[in-house]
């Protein structure tokens, strides 16, 4: 390895670069021509290629030898150009995923992160790219840490910045909010992803002679986050089952709920994040896959329509919820004890 840290550090951009981004060659892609090459050069091993387009302090640039000519090359203004083309903020339909989708199975083994700050979320990223199954637990209502407290809106878009944190929860990334580890939980009660997996292959362990080279329906009443179902359609296919097909007895859940449901970033959401039904029926390995209209599900209960809350399917909230949604953020608001203003027929 030797020779080749000699080589890293005589290129002196990459080599002032905390996370070594070869900035020589995405510059010399740009110039090419072949903007493409040149994003996924810039985002492979940054997870927050288009944050740092931004506000990086790019002390590459400091180190740039060009410098020594003139002027040293704008290399964070060209990171912003090739990410606001091909990035998450982007319409360019999850090129990231090339260099930061999971390369193989998952592994059994299962690593809790303390922090959704940028350190956390970029150790979250390159773990679930190895194939580890990981849990961030937050103590605040949000991920970011201080790309989002210490980082003024004016600098760093709020919209940009959650695009890029719901990416990488996307990976299968489960999270944790309001969590102060020693608090809300200890060490031990921490649950691990491979502990909830023993318990899908126990709880739900199909019986091969039954099942094998068959054709099967699973009709469930709702798919969150689509991690357990995955891991079930998994285990039905290790045993040989033919076709699986999925009927959900509700619609899509596309919105983060705010009144007390463990949902709170749509980012956690699969149907938010995959969009369209096939794409999610891809992810979770079905042949095919059926929601329930809103108008379905409701006339199928025969209750008054004014009886339900659609507001995680429609995005439509009775109540107004504050911008950064989590699952407390009502509780704050409105008073569990009675006022005897607001119930004058009290008396």
């Amino acid at each position: 390895m030797e020779p080749l840290s000699f080589y890293d550090e005589n290129i002196p951009c990459l080599a002032a670069c905390p996370v070594h981004t070869n900035a020589g060659m995405y510059v010399a892609a740009i110039a090419d021509g072949d903007d493409l090459t040149a994003y996924l050069t810039a985002r492979l091993p940054n997870p927050f290629a288009s944050v740092c387009g931004r506000v990086c302090a790019a002390p590459c640039e400091d180190a740039c030898r060009r410098g020594e000519v003139d002027e040293p090359i704008a290399i964070r203004a060209l990171k912003r150009f090739v990410t606001e083309k091909y990035g998450v903020e982007s319409d360019a339909d999850d090129v990231w995923r090339r260099v930061a989708a999971p390369e193989g199975p998952d592994r059994a083994e299962s690593i809790g992160i303390v922090g959704g700050g940028p350190a956390g979320m970029a150790c979250a990223h390159d773990l679930r790219r190895l194939g580890y199954r990981v849990t961030v637990y937050e103590a605040t209502a949000q991920l970011g840490g201080m790309m989002k407290l210490g980082i003024p809106e004016y600098r760093l878009d709020r919209r940009l910045l959650q695009a890029e944190l719901d990416a990488i929860v996307s990976l299968g990334v489960e999270v944790n909010l309001g969590t102060r580890l020693g608090v809300d939980v200890t060490l031990d009660e921490v649950p691990s992803q491979a502990i909830r997996d023993f318990g899908v292959r126990v709880k739900l362990n199909p019986v091969k002679p039954l099942l094998q080279g068959k054709r099967v329906l699973i009709v469930e009443d709702s798919i969150i986050r689509g991690t357990t179902s995955r891991n079930r359609i998994r285990n039905l296919r290790q045993i040989g089952v033919k076709e699986i097909h999925m009927a959900i007895s509700c619609p899509p859940t596309r919105n983060p709920c705010p009144y007390g449901i463990d949902f709170s970033s749509k980012g956690e959401l699969v149907a938010a994040e995959k969009g369209d039904v096939d794409a999610i029926a891809r992810f979770i390995g079905l042949d095919s896959l059926y929601y329930l209209s809103p108008k379905g599900m409701v006339e199928a209960t025969q209750m008054d329509p004014k009886s339900f809350c659609l507001a995680c399917y429609s995005g439509k909230y009775p109540l107004p919820v504050e911008e950064e949604l989590d699952k407390y953020c009502m509780e704050d608001r409105v008073s569990c004890e009675p006022q005897q203003d607001d119930l004058p027929f009290i008396s």
